[in-house]
């Protein structure tokens, strides 16, 4: 059998061979992984994303279990701070604002009527969740709107994230029971 097929590195080759899809392409186009010997996956970015793909929603619960602790883990949290500072996360959430904007325009003029009026026009925002009672650094309340009719844009409820979440959730059970 030839070395290459074994997928033996040779220094300065610009190809490889997907073991998924058997296409030879440039190396460019497989994730790194320190651990193999010429430092890429064996499979392509896109049969990789496509494999991961299939695993995510065959195994949803355990996905998201372990989505949500590493998420809450030290090295998650590390990594999401790294990753809000990098130009790729301002772009998409800059994208994702606009979709906002424009799937939901009442919405919106009624968060920035809310967001105005507390940033120039002195309306009060609390540092306590109104519904759990947690007290919570200023930035991090929300001001939840139970009406998008104008006459109510600034009728809101100032709650923490988690509570803001749960609303939107329908889990208003679990807002109770911490209380």
């Amino acid at each position: 059998m030839p070395a290459s097929s074994l997928g033996v590195f040779y220094l300065g080759a610009t190809m490889k061979r997907c073991k998924e899809c058997g296409e030879l392409k440039e190396r460019s186009e497989f994730y790194r992984h320190k651990e193999n010997t010429d430092g890429l996956r064996g499979k392509c970015k896109l049969c990789w994303t496509n494999a991961t793909s299939k695993y995510q929603s065959e195994n949803k619960d355990n996905y998201a279990e372990y989505s949500n602790k590493y998420y809450h883990s030290e090295k998650g949290q590390a990594y999401v701070k790294r990753y809000r500072k990098t130009d790729k996360c301002k772009q998409v959430e800059k994208e994702n604002a606009r979709r906002y904007k424009e799937k939901n325009p009442t919405q919106y003029k009624a968060q920035q009527f809310l967001h105005d009026n507390v940033r120039h026009k002195g309306l009060f925002k609390p540092t306590i969740c109104s519904l759990c009672g947690v007290e919570e650094d200023v930035s991090k309340i929300h001001g939840h709107h139970w009406s998008y009719l104008e006459e109510h844009w600034l009728d809101v409820v100032w709650c923490c994230y988690k509570c803001h979440s749960d609303i939107h959730n329908n889990k208003i059970n679990d807002i109770l029971n911490r209380q």
